[in-house]
């Protein structure tokens, strides 16, 4: 299992990797935890969820996903946040929980400060 709160500017995304071998099965969930409007969706070699924001109104405040690994989908997965919000430039922080097999890798972007 691994949990991540993840902060973001306005216009800005957010990936996470996972790699996964064939028939993994993988769970979780994420919500918002502040203002703001967040775009979440996982992809392999093609589109296994979505869940999108729009800038009329239609805000995503929580999500949650399952799928399994599979040769057509590849070996790796990436989960994408992305912060819709870019006019306003408001923080949007939202909290994320992955539960995947022990085999798999997850894989997040470092911060320099």
């Amino acid at each position: 299992m691994y949990q991540l709160d993840v902060q973001m500017m306005g216009s800005t995304e957010f990936p996470i990797l996972l790699k996964l071998n064939d028939g993994d099965r993988v769970d979780g969930y994420f919500y918002l935890e502040t203002e703001g409007n967040l775009d979440f969706h996982i992809m392999g070699n093609s589109v296994i969820y979505k869940s999108e924001a729009t800038s009329e109104g239609r805000k995503v405040t929580s999500g949650r996903f399952s799928f399994s690994a599979t040769q057509a989908q590849g070996s790796t997965y990436t989960l994408s946040f992305h912060n819709v919000d870019g006019e306003k430039q408001t923080k949007a922080t939202a909290f994320l929980e992955v539960i995947y097999p022990a085999s798999g890798s997850i894989f997040t972007p470092l911060e320099a400060k």
